[in-house]
């Protein structure tokens, strides 16, 4: 329990983000709603862990939630409450613990500065699909565009590494974090092929999503 506590991440001062917003963009109120929601289950994960340590240590008596976090610690398993203010995954409590710190830190990064990343882990967001909305709301009120005319459409790019990217694109936005299963991605012929032998899950390249408005039927 204390070795949890000493790696739980901060809370994201709320106040201090909000102070910085000159401008609500789509992208920005994504950010504000993913760091809100991380709030909500870092402070979960805190609240519980403390109690436990009181129980643990006499101060509190133990109720059926603590005895229920002390037996997923011991066997490795993410607790109810933790599952219930997170997002939806099938890992077990360690590598849990590592991708929620990941999470963590991309929304540090872009809390910090308030501006879209060169490149987004979409599977590391709460909502993937406000994001995406999010890239048809930019280009819709940059067009003057109504925003039910608009068409979410997919590049795959032929990079690997987000690292190796500049900056965001002009249009739209740059995703990684997504993977194949049952197929692959042939970057030299830029489609889908069959997967390799005992590659279950290949990793996509670099994806730019943007959107434009749909063609009149």
């Amino acid at each position: 329990v204390e070795e949890y506590l000493e790696k739980l991440p901060e809370d994201f001062n709320m106040f201090e983000i909000r102070s910085r917003v000159t401008e609500k963009s789509p992208y920005v109120l994504v950010v504000l709603q993913e760091v809100e929601r991380m709030n909500t289950l870092l402070q979960e994960i805190r609240r519980s862990l403390i109690e436990l340590q009181l129980g643990l240590q006499g101060a509190l008596n133990m109720s059926a939630g603590m005895e229920t976090l002390l037996q997923n610690l011991f066997s490795a398993k993410v607790p109810p409450t933790w599952t219930k203010a997170a997002y939806a995954s099938l890992k077990s409590l360690v590598p849990w613990w590592a991708d929620m710190q990941d999470r963590v830190g991309q929304l540090t990064d872009w809390s910090d500065t308030l501006i879209l990343p060169k490149s987004v882990w979409i599977s590391g967001l709460f909502n993937a699909n406000a994001f995406l909305t999010a890239i048809n709301q930019t280009t819709a009120r940059r067009d003057g565009l109504p925003l039910d005319t608009m068409d979410t459409l997919v590049d795959v790019t032929q990079v690997m590494d987000p690292s190796s990217q500049e900056g965001p694109p002009e249009d739209g936005a740059t995703v990684h974090g997504l993977y194949m299963e049952g197929a692959r991605w042939n970057a030299e012929d830029k489609c889908i092929a069959e997967s390799f032998l005992k590659d279950l899950h290949p990793q996509m390249p670099l994806l730019h999503i943007f959107s434009q408005q749909a063609p009149a039927l």
